[in-house]
């Protein structure tokens, strides 16, 4: 019988063993990441127990069964990158990560570079993990930048309302709701003044605007071109 694992009921344990066997045979390995809340955590305290002793005869006979890797060196580097390359693949669904992805994913890009070219020196188990997440060990030229990828996408990305595109976003559509159009001109006052400017600058800068901005303003009826002698509202 499975006993004594932290944190985990013992009705679970033979329940998280079956999971962790489904692992191996998809995975080929059962280092179960963290990110994987139940299982992961799981694995961690199997090797915390395994550690310092305390770990049951049944359970450790369990996992032997499976060859599992009581010992995983998570603290190197290289360990590290490749959890990162796998929380970049959950969020554009390949590995190659490139300059488009920005300041975030920056040391993860140099990362994968350094696989690429020292494929031949890697271990067996490491080409062989990196295989297993769909790893290009050649670089694809001409692939979707981030912008496209998402912009084929309905993801919303998380609003900053205190910029001031945002507020002069949230205006427009204030402005909107009260005129049934975006199209702000001179005959709506003073009080929309700074707006009218603000639409302005939209147009003229259409090509600078990032993919989701764009979108947003398309959203909302945007006027991309400023139409002359539209009636306002009475």
């Amino acid at each position: 019988m499975l006993r004594h694992v932290k944190n985990f009921p013992l009705e679970k344990h033979h329940v998280l063993l079956k999971s962790l066997v489904d692992y191996k045979e998809k995975h080929g390995h059962a280092n179960v990441p963290l990110r994987d809340a139940h299982l992961g955590n799981f694995v961690a305290a199997c090797r915390r127990q395994y550690k310092a002793g305390t770990i049951s005869k049944s359970l450790k006979e369990e996992l032997d069964n499976i060859d599992f890797d009581w010992v995983l060196d998570t603290s190197t580097q290289w360990e590290k990158s490749f959890q990162e390359l796998i929380r970049f693949k959950s969020l554009h669904d390949h590995c190659n990560v490139g300059r488009a992805h920005g300041e975030e994913f920056k040391k993860l890009k140099r990362w994968v570079s350094a696989q690429r070219s020292d494929k031949l020196k890697l271990s067996n188990d490491r080409v062989r993990r990196l295989d297993e997440i769909g790893f290009v060990w050649k670089a694809e030229r001409g692939r979707p930048t981030l912008k496209e990828e998402l912009d084929n996408t309905d993801f919303d990305l998380v609003l900053d309302t205190s910029t001031q595109w945002e507020k002069s976003l949230q205006e427009l559509i204030r402005f909107k709701s009260l005129h049934d159009h975006c199209n702000v001109g001179r005959a709506h006052g003073e009080e929309f003044k700074q707006l009218k400017r603000w639409v302005s600058a939209q147009r003229s800068d259409k090509l600078k605007l990032s993919f989701d901005k764009v979108r947003r303003l398309d959203e909302i009826g945007f006027v991309w071109k400023a139409q002359r002698g539209r009636p306002t509202r009475k």
